[in-house]
């Protein structure tokens, strides 16, 4: 008669767990593939094309590229920027972002791990970084940068979203956290709640996709913003 081995219930209930767990995971993880590829819009909206931004990423952080100023709009006049802080740039690049790391990370390779931990598990405070160009951006060693066109009414949503991811206080000023000496690079404090549900690249989407723009469904990663950009007009 044959010797059946005798499996504990206990080692059954871990094991009927971990196929659950598994099985959790994976349908997770292709919730989030199929959001990564599929796109918020199917259609080109029929309308004129008549300002050009841009957005740049260097594979982790994705950012919003402007004008400093036009017909529309005046970013030195809403930030409180001097000429003496603006008077060589054409060009403000906005980017959004947990506010310890943004602040006290002036480039990747000076990643404090805490910092990172924190920014990606807890719900953090938000900063913005603005910062200049000369001329219109270009695409530089890790960073690529793509332009874009879009209406006067696409960009007038945009506007409207970006001035409001700004924190302001009691008289309606923007709020300067602080700036890097020798170039304009500046960080307010911002709207919203850093976490690794809404980072800097899903902020980047919502501002596109206020602006009608074509975002992925799942914008988490800067790769999967880049993906999706397309001109929103004729």
């Amino acid at each position: 008669m044959p010797i059946v081995p005798h499996i504990s219930k206990g080692r059954i209930k871990f094991r009927k767990w971990f196929r659950t767990v598994g099985l959790v995971l994976v349908s997770f993880v292709m919730v989030l593939a199929i959001g990564y590829f599929t796109p918020t819009q199917w259609f080109t909206p029929q309308e004129t094309c008549t300002v050009t931004l841009y957005v740049s990423s260097d594979n982790f952080h994705t950012n919003l590229i402007l004008p400093v100023q036009n017909e529309r709009f005046d970013w030195r006049q809403r930030l409180g920027l001097s000429m003496a802080d603006t008077g060589q740039y054409r060009y403000l690049g906005f980017g959004w972002g947990e506010r310890a790391f943004y602040v006290e990370t002036p480039s990747w390779d000076q990643v404090n791990v805490w910092n990172a931990l924190r920014a990606l598990f807890w719900l953090n405070s938000a900063a913005m970084n603005v910062y200049g160009y000369p001329d219109v951006p270009q695409s530089a060693g890790n960073t690529f940068v793509r332009p874009l066109k879009l209406s006067q009414s696409q960009y007038e949503r945009l506007i409207q979203f970006l001035d409001g991811s700004f924190q302001r206080d009691d008289r309606q000023q923007v709020q300067r956290i602080r700036s890097r000496d020798g170039t304009l690079t500046n960080f307010f404090e911002a709207t919203g709640r850093y976490s690794i549900l809404k980072t800097c690249n899903s902020w980047t989407a919502d501002g596109l996709r206020a602006a009608h723009l074509n975002t992925p469904m799942w914008a988490g990663l800067a790769s999967a913003v880049m993906m999706h950009l397309r001109d929103g007009c004729l």
